[in-house]
């Protein structure tokens, strides 16, 4: 019997769910970057953003939104990422999109909702994450779509 999963038949939620199965590799790089984010043992309460606001503990909402045309990777990360910054269950994603999908500039990828002081310090590594993963994604297509018009029979 052969156990081998062809990767090429699964979206990209289901790659990264692949390639994750054990958590080790993703929950060692969260737990680095942070330690990288906030310092001293990597504790919501050492954001820097947040105490210089003064509003940690107020319920906010806010809209992530696509700066210009891309293709999205990275959202299957989220719960791993938000896992790793000890988010309560007070904070919600609701993702607009799929990994893989083709969007326009100023199109609504996920709404999030929760705790300032938690969205505070999980939005830049998030946005850090969602960003580098969907410019890869993104040039991955051009290549492909390039690729296509080259040799249309490949």
């Amino acid at each position: 019997m052969n156990d081998l999963i062809d990767l090429n038949e699964l979206s990209l939620s289901g790659v990264y769910r692949e390639l994750t199965r054990n958590g080790a590799s993703t929950r060692a790089i969260f737990a680095l970057e942070r330690e990288a984010d906030l310092g001293d043992g990597g504790a919501l309460t050492n954001d820097v953003t947040t105490d210089a606001l003064s509003i940690g503990a107020q319920p906010v909402r806010a809209t992530v939104c696509a700066r210009e045309p891309m293709t999205i990777a990275g959202l299957a990360a989220i719960d791993d990422l938000m896992a790793s910054y000890a988010i309560s269950e007070q904070f919600i994603i609701d993702t607009a999109v799929q990994d893989g999908a083709r969007v326009q500039a100023g199109e609504t990828l996920a709404q999030v909702s929760g705790i300032s002081a938690e969205i505070l310090a999980i939005e830049r590594p998030m946005l850090n994450m969602l960003s580098r993963l969907s410019g890869i994604a993104t040039l991955a297509t051009r290549y492909v779509e390039a690729a296509c018009q080259a040799a249309p029979a490949v």
